[in-house]
């Protein structure tokens, strides 16, 4: 029997649900880890603990509606952030989805230049440094075949999006939508 509660006015389940005899399987959310989503508390640990409980084999992480300040490495493959934020009408002045817990650093940085980390997907989110924050999405040496739908990324001082390869790995085969 699943697992499921009452946030707000989502509902979060967790385990396998059936449906007309079918077994159809549920991707853990940041909050079943802990994140607060209200845009103030440092959500980071959460999306770390959920993206640690996604098999090696590959897996997806859902993010429910709320503002999450984060500053999140992902230095694996085959890993698929959803949410469900995508360019809302006055979200500069309302900053909503991922927000910078530290404004000086990247709201998530994908790699390190430490190995390939192939496959990692990131749909359906709102980057918003509310003017104040630095640099949203990074992208380091390491990644490798990419795919980035329908991503805001907007009001950050330096660099909303930034590629660069480092000494080790290439950035190659990114994918945007």
């Amino acid at each position: 029997m699943p697992d499921t509660r009452v946030i707000g006015s989502d509902l979060e389940v967790s385990g396998t649900i059936t449906q007309r005899g079918v077994a159809v399987s549920t991707a853990p959310t940041v909050r079943q880890y802990g994140a607060v989503g209200d845009g103030v508390t440092n959500d980071t640990a959460a999306f770390v603990a959920a993206i640690a409980a996604v098999p090696t084999t590959g897996g997806t992480v859902v993010i429910p509606p709320g503002t999450y300040a984060i500053n999140l490495t992902i230095n694996r493959p085959k890993v698929r952030l959803i949410g469900s934020h995508i360019g809302r009408v006055n979200s500069a002045v309302s900053p909503a989805g991922l927000v910078p817990y530290d404004v000086t650093q990247p709201v998530i940085t994908i790699s390190d230049d430490t190995q390939l980390n192939e496959g990692v997907q990131l749909q359906n989110l709102e980057f918003n440094g509310g003017g104040t924050g630095y640099y949203g999405l990074k992208l380091r040496g390491g990644c490798y075949s990419q795919f980035f739908e329908n991503l805001t990324i907007q009001s950050f001082t330096k660099k909303g999006l930034w590629i660069t390869t480092d000494t080790t790995f290439p950035c190659a085969y990114l994918y945007f939508n």
